[in-house]
């Protein structure tokens, strides 16, 4: 299993991607098996990943408490002794998909802005997702007054390259961001 382990210090969460070399070359195998992998079918990954938040496994829901600053997302290929290996892994671009079953109509950027602060690497889609491409790393800053509860399901597309080969794989997780004035749930 590849695991993503949630971290928050200094009240940025992390998200990172931690795979070594022999679960890598597992991942390759079966993408080769069942010949997927390219950019308009990326392989999901969802079945080789184990999804962390400090040290507990939390298979379903990360939880982002009120007073987090900003939210990042990082791969890491690297074996025991912490060096890079092969092979190598590429960020895409996050996407952000509102699944509060209150939502009533598709996410528009109004509606995004009252959550994260946006930028012009920050694109709401036709589908109402909102877009994270990469500006100095793969990150989106939070609103201070968050007011309640969102659960937010985030797909991490990346790509795996290994020699001349490129593989386009994704991730499905979710996240909870718990607002400041939103009851515990």
């Amino acid at each position: 299993m590849i695991d993503v382990r949630y971290e928050v210090q200094r009240n940025v969460a992390t998200a990172t991607l931690v795979c070594d070399e022999k679960k890598a070359q597992e991942v390759l195998s079966e993408i080769n098996t069942y010949n997927t992998g390219t950019w308009l079918e990326p392989f999901s990954m969802d079945t080789f990943v184990n999804i962390w938040t400090g040290d507990k496994l939390n298979p379903a829901i990360q939880m982002i408490s009120s007073g987090t600053e900003e939210i990042q997302w990082a791969l890491q290929m690297k074996d025991a002794d912490n060096k890079n290996i092969e092979p190598m892994t590429v960020i895409n671009y996050v996407e952000l998909k509102m699944i509060d079953r209150s939502q009533k109509n598709i996410m528009t950027k109004k509606g995004w802005d009252e959550i994260f602060v946006t930028d012009a690497d920050h694109i709401v889609g036709p589908n109402g997702s909102l877009y994270v491409n990469n500006h100095n790393g793969f990150n989106i800053k939070l609103r201070n007054h968050i007011k309640k509860n969102h659960f937010i399901g985030y797909t991490l597309y990346f790509c795996v390259v290994d020699g001349d080969d490129e593989f386009y794989c994704k991730i499905d997780p979710i996240i909870k961001i718990r607002g400041g004035d939103a009851k515990p749930a």
